[in-house]
């Protein structure tokens, strides 16, 4: 059952093993779970003061540093609040980073934030529209919902999803306390230090880190740059390999009939081999300008001497 925000389920006061307890993933991708050691030392001290926010299966919502600090104090219980009734995934996903709405974060975190709202509201929308239109199939496993939709394809369908994209991320940027284009911008960015990281590649992900905490702006301008050269890279290395591999045969084919031509040539007379020449220098012509996408057929025989002399050159180079 999903209850949203606005609909809070019944809450217990319990104490409960921080053992048992278990870390959300979402918390640890965009906020980290590792409490400071003066942390550590006050909760031993003291003892934890504010209670963790857990589902009835044990899943921390909010307190995944408290629990940790916890641990490491050698507490053997901590006060707890268990929502009753909270199992819908989504639901769980929103509360846990609404539950962080009031601590100090980075401008990552706050773009991992608005990643993942996006993504919940996505996919509620889609839940929706699977469900007014019929097409709905649920697959329970322990607290996740998997909705499988059959999709509008239609134009008023299309044009439907596209406002409720939009509203998505706009919601989603304001909850995660961006402007909606600051906030598209630091994702990509944040795709990117991701992409970086899991190609061995720190230093390029230190370096966009660092600049998406000073300006979202030019950390967007640097992957920019990036993908600008990338693709230039590509299409460098991607040319000479399809040239080699179109040009290569032909050039060794041309090579050969013109030393057929010649051996011709000096047993003939002037129109045979001219016209053997002709024929050699049109069809090789032809596949160039094919390759062009240009009309072969409409070129006369002296232009394409001519212009095989230039696509002869511009092979070579």
């Amino acid at each position: 059952m999903s209850h949203h925000l606005g609909q809070m389920p019944k809450r217990t006061l319990e104490r409960r093993d921080p053992q048992v307890l278990r870390n959300h993933l979402l918390n640890a991708k965009i906020y980290g779970t590792t409490p400071d050691p003066e942390f550590v030392k006050l909760v031993k001290k003291h003892g934890v003061l504010e209670p963790l926010l857990i589902t009835t299966e044990n899943v921390i919502i909010s307190g995944h540093k408290r629990r940790q600090a916890a641990i490491m104090a050698g507490l053997r219980s901590v006060p707890v609040i268990v929502a009753h009734g909270l199992t819908d995934a989504l639901d769980i996903a929103e509360m846990l980073i609404v539950c962080n709405e009031q601590r100090p974060k980075s401008i990552e975190q706050r773009a991992r934030e608005y990643q993942h709202l996006k993504e919940i509201a996505e996919k509620r929308a889609k839940a929706l529209q699977a469900a007014a239109g019929g097409h709905k199939s649920n697959k329970k496993s322990g607290s996740e919902i998997a909705l499988v939709s059959v999709p509008d394809t239609s134009a008023s369908g299309q044009s439907q999803q596209g406002v409720t994209s939009t509203k998505s991320r706009s919601k989603a940027a304001r909850q995660a306390g961006l402007g909606r284009e600051t906030a598209a911008k630091a994702a990509e960015v944040i795709t990117a230090i991701d992409a970086a990281e899991k190609a061995g590649d720190t230093a390029t992900a230190k370096d966009l880190r660092e600049t998406l905490e000073q300006n979202v702006t030019e950390a967007h301008r640097k992957i920019k740059k990036k993908r600008v050269r990338a693709a230039t890279a590509a299409k460098k290395t991607a040319k000479p390999a399809t040239r080699h591999m179109i040009f290569k045969p032909l050039n060794s084919a041309i090579g050969k009939a013109g030393r057929e031509v010649d051996k011709v040539g000096e047993l003939t007379g002037d129109e045979e081999w001219q016209a053997l020449v002709n024929k050699l220098l049109g069809t090789a012509l032809e596949v160039s300008l094919a390759w062009k996408g240009k009309k072969p057929w409409k070129t006369s025989v002296a232009t394409k001497a001519e212009l095989l002399r230039k696509e002869v050159k511009e092979w070579n180079k």
